[in-house]
């Protein structure tokens, strides 16, 4: 009666006596109906898989690799195979489509437990395991993997390539010529044309920083893809060089700090004008300013600014002008008196946050 239940219930009685541990394998649907794999001991294998997966600007999932192990070759392997599966969201900068890299965990568990609800999430950090291509992807998609590589080496007078100019190859702190990795991000529109280009990961030598920037904005790519960014990885190698920096640069992106209530940020938008019509500031070596104005305006009751006046400059007439009109733009918060107030406004010009989510969440097998 009872093997009649469980009949009556779907189970296999076989299944349940492979549960039992009476005979050899267990099949799952899970694992492509392959047998579940075993570890050292004899004994069913568990254990969870983080795997990092690379995107390119469709959603489409080009490469894999495992970046912790779940113990089992076997179980990894499950998990390289059906990242290639999954249907993803694009990362995104300021709404354009970007390649990425996700990073996902996947929990290999013979014991019923609740789904997991944790989301890949997107990162700019280098990978921990070398990615290798996926089975079954289109060679189209596979074209438009996301980072392209470009190396820059000493002229033949040991000088670094950068324009008009060339300066001396920095060197380290050791004396030996200097040698670092840096991470920059291009948006091509529909033309293969560089709209705008930032580095995102920048070094300790402001003079590679700079050459970085100028080969970003020189790329040329192929016509006809809808308008996206790209990571673009530039390495300054030099032959005889020292060890490559680790050392963190500013960089030309950086995370906005938390505004105060009632300031105002600026964002700039690639190919908007500021408030007043004009240009984005940039300074000598192409990179876009930020600055920080403070305001005083005088704010009635029901919130709207009915007088303003610019109180600390930030040194640039075009967005003092900006930072006035953005304040009297700007309903602040209502209260029972008519009052002065000091109003931050910031201009940044780095399209941050970087946080879109995947649309698929973590899985448990």
């Amino acid at each position: 009666m009872f093997i009649s239940a469980l009949r009556a219930w779907g189970v296999p009685f076989c299944g349940v006596l492979l549960l039992a541990g009476c005979a050899a394998q267990i099949r799952n649907p899970m694992l492509g109906d392959k047998p579940w794999p075993k570890d050292e001991q004899g004994k069913y294998a568990e254990g969870a898989t983080t795997v990092l997966v690379s995107l390119n600007y469709h959603g489409v999932a080009t490469d894999a690799c495992v970046e912790q192990s779940s113990g089992n070759a076997d179980l990894d392997q499950e998990a390289i195979r059906r990242a290639g599966h999954y249907v993803y969201s694009p990362n995104r900068i300021e709404g354009w489509p970007i390649s990425s890299s996700v990073r996902y965990p996947v929990e290999f568990s013979l014991t019923p437990k609740p789904v997991s609800t944790a989301k890949p999430t997107f990162s700019n950090k280098p990978p921990g395991c070398t990615l290798k291509p996926l089975p079954g992807v289109p060679d189209d998609e596979v074209a438009a993997q996301q980072v392209r590589v470009f190396v820059i080496a000493p002229d033949t007078d040991g000088h670094l390539p950068s324009g008009n100019e060339t300066p001396a190859w920095p060197r380290d702190s050791q004396g030996d010529l200097a040698q670092e990795d840096q991470r920059g991000a291009v948006l091509i529109d529909t033309d293969g044309k560089v709209l705008e280009a930032a580095v995102i990961r920048a070094g300790e030598f402001a003079a590679f920083d700079i050459a970085a920037f100028r080969k970003l904005h020189s790329l040329s790519f192929s016509a006809g893809e809808p308008t996206h960014w790209e990571f673009v990885d530039i390495h300054f190698r030099a032959p005889g060089g020292g060890a490559i920096s680790t050392k963190p640069g500013m960089g030309a992106w950086k995370p906005a700090p938390p505004m105060p209530p009632g300031g105002i940020r600026i964002a700039r938008v690639p190919g908007k004008t500021l408030v007043s019509g004009a240009p984005w500031p940039r300074n000598s070596d192409g990179y876009y300013l930020q600055a920080t104005v403070l305001v005083h305006a005088f704010v009635n009751t029901d919130g709207k600014v009915a007088r303003a006046v610019m109180l600390r400059s930030s040194g640039l007439a075009v967005f003092d002008k900006d930072a006035v009109l953005a304040v009297n733009a700007k309903l602040q918060a209502a209260s029972d008196q008519a009052h002065w107030q000091d109003i931050r406004v910031e201009f940044w010009p780095s399209p941050y946050p970087l946080s879109p989510e995947a649309l698929t969440p973590a899985v448990r097998y």
